[in-house]
């Protein structure tokens, strides 16, 4: 399946090309409002949209398309509920479906009833087009239908948006002052070199970012296995859905949404499948807290045999090293007597080697002196 850049629905495609919802909802305006950071805000701004071209009718290029989902039923979709429908169903359900109704909620009132109400009451107030109980039935088919993936071409087409937007109030900003100038030019109505190289380099780390879009006929797809791949080509600039199994003639195409357990898949889309794992229960973490509490009182015993361990080899090594430094002291005392008693030995025996040489000594001059005293 094949989808082209042109069908997609997007913010670059639908709303920055419309120039209405250009002006209400354009770059400049997310810029502004800060409605650019977050995957919830870009799925707010096309129910927006889909409301828009809703009102139009049949004046609209995605009239037909319109019809098809609001022959789509939403009834089975959670946090569409009110209350007393929603106590039926499990604690996670609840959970999930009020967070994500009151997320919902915080969207329409930071950008329907806050701005574009109060800024635009021409468009957005006149009737109960975008009242929020039409806002909430918008979000949840394009929640239940949109595709998040990376597509570098809406990145350049929010660049040539944006530049678009700035050369007309150059244009106009320069028309009006044109006369000031005299004979000199106005400002260059073209981008400088830095300029481009800063978008090109902008849109480099951001060709990577996902965006949330709808592509009709693929949205039509619904959840099970996951024997289908979808991703962007930028060559033939369409989104396409790939086969990752072997079908058989007849067998439903389908698509794997989200690796979420049943209670965010039911929360969200309002269906489980089999292959969906189950939520962890309260008792489930309670259970999981209680083995963690053992493990770590385990682990606490451990450590404490460890340290115990460890005193142990501590007394063993002063031991030792104890018994080294004594032997070592033994041994030199040892050896010093050693070296000490024949130093002894040697000088008595230099003290009789000398005593006999003195006693022939004075043998022999007494002998000289007799013979002395013969003579004379």
């Amino acid at each position: 399946i094949s989808i082209p850049f042109s069908s997609m629905i997007a913010i670059p495609t639908t709303i920055d090309e419309d120039p209405i919802l250009h002006k209400v909802m354009g770059p400049d305006v997310r810029q502004a409002f800060n409605w650019e950071e977050d995957e919830f805000y870009e799925l707010s701004l096309l129910a927006v949209a889909l409301l828009y071209h809703r009102r139009l009718g049949k004046a609209s290029d995605m009239y037909h398309y319109i019809r098809l989902l609001e022959r789509s039923s939403t009834q089975n979709i959670p946090f569409l509920w009110n209350k007393s429908k929603l106590i039926f169903q499990n604690e996670g359900i609840r959970r999930h479906a009020r967070g994500i109704r009151k997320e919902v909620k915080d969207m329409y009132k930071s950008i329907v009833a806050y701005v574009l109400k109060r800024d635009f009451p021409e468009i957005f107030a006149r009737d109960d087009t975008y009242s929020l109980q039409n806002f909430l039935w918008a979000f949840a088919l394009v929640n239940s239908r949109h595709w998040h993936l990376p597509i570098p071409d809406f990145n350049a087409t929010k660049t040539a948006s944006k530049w678009q937007s700035r050369k007309m109030e150059d244009e106009e900003r320069h028309s009006t002052t044109f006369e000031s100038f005299g004979d000199m030019l106005p400002p260059a109505s073209s981008p400088t070199e830095r300029f481009v190289r800063e978008e090109a380099e902008s849109t480099r780390k951001k060709s990577q970012n996902p965006h949330s879009f709808l592509a009709p006929v693929a949205d039509l797809l619904n959840f099970g296995p996951p024997c289908t791949r979808g991703s962007y080509n930028h060559e033939t600039r369409a989104f396409e859905l790939v086969a990752t199994c072997s079908y058989s003639r007849g067998q439903e195409v389908t698509y794997w949404y989200s690796d979420d357990c049943d209670d965010i898949i039911i929360a969200n889309y309002g269906f489980t499948h089999p292959m969906v794992p189950s939520c962890p229960t309260v008792d489930d973490f309670q259970d999981e807290a209680e083995r963690w509490k053992r493990r770590s009182k385990t682990l606490e015993t451990e450590i404490e045999h460890t340290y115990d361990d460890m005193d142990s080899l501590e007394e063993e090594l002063m031991k030792a090293q104890d018994f080294l430094r004594n032997n070592n002291i033994n041994g030199f005392e040892s050896s010093a007597s050693s070296r000490s008693k024949k130093q002894q030995d040697q000088s008595k025996y230099s003290a009789d080697d000398t005593e006999g040489v003195d006693d022939h000594q004075t043998s022999y001059e007494r002998r000289s002196i007799r013979r002395k005293t013969q003579h004379v």
